[in-house]
């Protein structure tokens, strides 16, 4: 149990489950980053928010946290352009997802250590490539035949990004927002 040990405190973690293999170092990791806390035994703990002066939370606060330390696509305003598309916070959650690598396609679960065997890795339509985020939005003969068609019908026959990330930088600033609203739509379609 974790309690004063010689004047200091001695962490000893429990948990519920048997930890798998690669928890071990996160847990010495942990154990390393609060090692050298230092408690003081007769003080009441309380909270403090370290990102304002006043030790107070607020949202705008952890936005301009997040906002100001976020590198998600290199130099590109792609993070920050799809925010301001009139669409659903649906869409914009996907958007935030697909340009931060959160959508569970393969690359992302091999990148988080998921196993998968070989038949899993590759495009779910034509089993030919592997499942990227720039194939199956991009490259894949069928996302293909989809972007087209869709572009089509608000008559925008424009060449096709092959990156995901590319979309928002294609049509950033060059389309009126009438058209960004159908393209988002469209994003959306395509889920």
């Amino acid at each position: 149990m974790d309690g004063w040990v010689d004047g200091r405190w001695e962490w000893q973690l429990r948990w519920r489950r048997n930890r798998f293999e690669w928890e071990v170092s996160q847990e010495h990791q942990l154990l390393q980053a609060i090692e050298n806390t230092n408690f003081q035994r007769d003080q009441v703990d309380s909270w403090s928010w370290e990102c304002e002066p006043s030790g107070m939370f607020s949202v705008k606060s952890a936005y301009t946290t997040i906002y100001d330390s976020s590198s998600l696509v290199g130099e590109t305003n792609v993070p920050y352009f799809f925010w301001s598309i009139p669409a659903p916070s649906k869409v914009h959650y996907f958007m935030w997802r697909l340009v931060n690598s959160g959508i569970p396609i393969v690359d992302n679960l091999i990148r988080r250590n998921i196993t998968l065997e070989p038949q899993q890795t590759l495009c779910p339509f034509f089993k030919s490539d592997a499942e990227t985020v720039s194939h199956i939005f991009c490259t894949c003969p069928l996302s293909d035949k989809v972007w087209k068609q869709c572009l089509s019908w608000i008559n925008c026959p424009s060449p096709l990004p092959m990156q995901g990330t590319d979309w928002g930088l294609q049509f950033q600033g060059s389309v009126q927002p009438i058209a960004m609203k159908h393209e988002v739509t469209i994003l959306e379609l395509s889920k």
